[in-house]
C-alpha cells in the first residue's frame, strides 16, 4: 500500500456513526414502527395457519431458550429499513443427535423485536430460522427431521427485496442454556450498476443511446432455502432474453428490470443513472444451455435501432479475477460500464470487441457480516477488476477497535485483505475503499462471541 494514499470518497465516516449504523444493522427491529406497509402483489394470506401436530415442544415439561437475530447485510448498510423487516418467522427445533428428529415448529408474524422463543424439550438442539419464507403446510408437514429441511425450496418470483427470505441456524444446549444466538442471511444478492456511460467512437461519435433498460437474464427462479454454495439454475426466468410473462408472475418486477431514460449531457459523452437489481445465486462453473449464466444487460435504441450489451456477472472478461465465479449467497456485485459503440442484436449474444468497457468491479469475502468466537482467525479480503485497482483499509477503524480488545489483525501484502485474530466478545467495524475506476467502499462488522 502506497504510504499516504487517500480514499476516493470525499467524506469519511465518523467512528461513532459505524458504530450507530452497526447498531441499525445488527438491531433493525428495534429501530421499526409496529405498522408496516406491503408492497404491491405480495401477500401473506392463505398460509396465516398450521393445524398440524408440529409443536411438541409446547407441551408438559418443555423448555425455553431466548433466541437473538442478527441479519447479514449484503451491502453497505444502506437500505431501507423495510429490507430488514421480519413479517414472519419459521422455526424449527431438532435433536442435535444422530437422529435428528424435530422436537417442535412454531411461527409468527409482523416481528418487531430481534428475538424469538422457541419452545423444546431439554438436551442438544438444533435450532434453523427461515424469515419471510412461503412455506406451505404441505412443505412444513414434510419436515421430520433435520435433513428434510435442507430440501425445502424457495422462489425469487415471490420474493421483494423489501422482505427477503432469509436463513440461520445455530446449536444451543436448551434447559442448560437460556439465550442463543442465530444469524440470518438472504438468499438474494444485489447486482449493482453503480455507472453507466456512453461514450460513442469512431462513426457513432457523438451519438448516445436512448430508452434505456437495465434487466437480469438467466435468473434461477428456484433453490433450496438451506444452500451456501454449488447453485445451479432452476426454473429459469428470463431464459436467453426478457421475457414478458415471467416478468407478470413475479412479486415485485424491479428485482430483474429497472428503465433508466435517455441520459444527461456530460463534457465527453452522456451518463445514465443507476439500477440495483436482485436475483438467486448461480454459481456454475461452466455454462450449457440448462445451466447459463446469469447475465446483466443493457438495452437501448441507437440511430433508431435496438441494442444489447450483455454483461456474464462476475465471469471471466466481466469483472471476475480471482475468486468463486459467478453470483454467490447474499453478494453485492458493483458494476461501472461504459459503452462506445454499438451492441448485439441478440440480448444473449457477444457485444462486439470494444464496445463495451466494464470499468471496474468489487467482490467482498466472505461476506460483510462477520460472526466468530474468541480464538479464531478470520480472513477479510476483496476481489477487485482491474486488478491494479487500489484498495484502502482503514487502519484507523482497526486500531479503534484492537485497543478495545475486540481483535488484533494483519493487513495482506498485497493490500486487499486483513486477517482478523478474535480475542474477546463485542462489535466492531472497518471500511474497504476501492479507488478508480470501481470508485465504491464497503463497511465490514465484526461480531465476536454473539
Amino acid at each position: 500500500m502506497t504510504k499516504g494514499w487517500k480514499a476516493f470518497s470525499p467524506w469519511r465516516p465518523p467512528r461513532a456513526l459505524l458504530l450507530t449504523i452497526f447498531l441499525l444493522v445488527a438491531y433493525p427491529a428495534f429501530f421499526m414502527a409496529c405498522s408496516v406497509t406491503e408492497p404491491e402483489g405480495h401477500h401473506w394470506d392463505g398460509i396465516d395457519t398450521y393445524d398440524g401436530d408440529k409443536n411438541v415442544g409446547d407441551g408438559k415439561g418443555s423448555v425455553l431458550t431466548e433466541v437473538r437475530y442478527l441479519i447479514a447485510p449484503a451491502s453497505t448498510a444502506t437500505k431501507a429499513e423495510s429490507w430488514w423487516l421480519v413479517k414472519r418467522m419459521d422455526v424449527f427445533v431438532f435433536d442435535d443427535n444422530a437422529v435428528q428428529s424435530l422436537d417442535s415448529y412454531s411461527r409468527d408474524y409482523a416481528y418487531t423485536t430481534s428475538s424469538f422463543t422457541a419452545a423444546s424439550s431439554s438436551g442438544d438442539k438444533i435450532i434453523v430460522a427461515l424469515a419471510n419464507s412461503r412455506l406451505t403446510n404441505e412443505d412444513i408437514a414434510s419436515v421430520s427431521v433435520y435433513e428434510d429441511i435442507n430440501r425445502l425450496r424457495t422462489r425469487l418470483s415471490d420474493e421483494t427485496p423489501e422482505y427477503p427470505l432469509m436463513t440461520g441456524e445455530t446449536r444451543v444446549c436448551a434447559g442448560a442454556e437460556d439465550e442463543c444466538t442465530v444469524v440470518l442471511y438472504p438468499m438474494i444478492s444485489e447486482i449493482r450498476l453503480s455507472s453507466l456511460v456512453c461514450r460513442m467512437e469512431g462513426a457513432y461519435s457523438g451519438k448516445s443511446l436512448e430508452k434505456v433498460k437495465a434487466y437480469l437474464t438467466n435468473v434461477s427462479n428456484s433453490t433450496e432455502m438451506m444452500r451456501w454454495d454449488g447453485f445451479r439454475p432452476s426454473e429459469i426466468l428470463n431464459q436467453g432474453r426478457m421475457s414478458e410473462s415471467d416478468m407478470q408472475g413475479m412479486a415485485y418486477q424491479r428485482m430483474l428490470y429497472n428503465y433508466i431514460g435517455n441520459g444527461v449531457r456530460t463534457g465527453n459523452g452522456y451518463s445514465y443513472g443507476s439500477a440495483s437489481l436482485f436475483c438467486y445465486p448461480n454459481d456454475s462453473r461452466e455454462e450449457s444451455a440448462g445451466s447459463p449464466f446469469t447475465t446483466l444487460v443493457i438495452e437501448g435504441t441507437l440511430d433508431g435501432r435496438t441494442c444489447y450489451y450483455p454483461i456474464r456477472i462476475n465471469r471471466k472478461g466481466y469483472g471476475h479475477s480471482v475468486g468463486v465465479e459467478g453470483i454467490s449467497r447474499n453478494a453485492q456485485y458493483v458494476i461501472n460500464l461504459t459503452i462506445t459503440g454499438p451492441g448485439s442484436d441478440d440480448p444473449d449474444g457477444e457485444v462486439p470487441p470494444n464496445s463495451t468497457v466494464t470499468e471496474g468491479s468489487m467482490t467482498l469475502y466472505p461476506g460483510n457480516f462477520i460472526t466468530g468466537r474468541d480464538g479464531e482467525k478470520i480472513h477479510v479480503w476483496v476481489d477487485v477488476f482491474p486488478e491494479e485497482t487500489e484498495v484502502h483499509i482503514d487502519e484507523d477503524d482497526l486500531d479503534f477497535d484492537r485497543e478495545r480488545g475486540i481483535y488484533d489483525y494483519e493487513i495482506d501484502a498485497d493490500g486487499k485483505g486483513v486477517w482478523l485474530t478474535l480475542l474477546k466478545g463485542g462489535a466492531g467495524a472497518f471500511i474497504i475503499d476501492a479507488g478508480e475506476p470501481v470508485n465504491d467502499g464497503l463497511l465490514i462488522i465484526i461480531v465476536v462471541n454473539p
